[in-house]
């Protein structure tokens, strides 16, 4: 929808069935893919800037010979607050055993938009300082194979700076279209 900032192109709101929500990074992608590929936006900007509830939402359309390849949002900037669980029942609810856990870190309530759980094991990257001030490092995730609609994202987070800066890229495809009438 038209949005009233200044520095946004667009006002968009997410909601899940029962209740809208405050953030929702898979709808901001693909609203961005939508708009760069069905709606003219390549040709207006390189860039569009989302109002959301949790803040702008810039999207930079990457093209590549010509054609857009993924769009790239740069979210809110990163916030955590530790969180006192009962680290056998969380393991046992994520499908790990005690053992998995990685003792040295505790575990996290993050946002860059909505709150996740970050529970620090053994195996994976842990962002307690393992990604030092100064450095920008890229890591490429895949999901949705157990569902057949494998894809790809690509999230960079950029130590650079004062603040760390999480962007998150993807493609998407549109599959269904129709209108909606209120």
């Amino acid at each position: 929808m038209p949005s009233d900032h200044p520095e946004a192109d667009f006002r968009i709101r997410y909601f899940s069935p029962l209740v809208e929500i405050d953030f929702c990074g898979h709808a901001t992608v693909g609203s961005a893919w939508l708009l760069a590929t069905e709606r003219g936006w390549l040709e207006k900007a390189s860039r569009i800037v989302f109002e959301t509830n949790v803040g702008l939402i810039p999207v930079q359309l990457v093209m590549e010979d010509g054609q857009l390849q993924r769009v790239e949002m740069t979210q809110i900037n990163p916030s955590v607050k530790e969180i006192d669980l009962d680290r056998e029942e969380v393991a046992r609810l994520v499908g790990l055993t005690l053992a998995d856990l990685d003792d040295r870190y505790p575990m996290k309530l993050a946002s860059t938009g909505n709150r996740h759980l970050l529970v620090p094991v053994r195996s994976y990257l842990a962002l307690e300082e393992r990604l030092p001030a100064g450095n920008v490092t890229q890591l490429v995730i895949g999901q949705g194979h157990a569902i057949s609609r494998p894809g790809k994202l690509y999230v960079t987070v950029d130590r650079s700076g004062e603040e760390p800066v999480i962007r998150v890229a993807g493609e998407a495809h549109l599959t269904i279209a129709g209108q909606m009438r209120g």
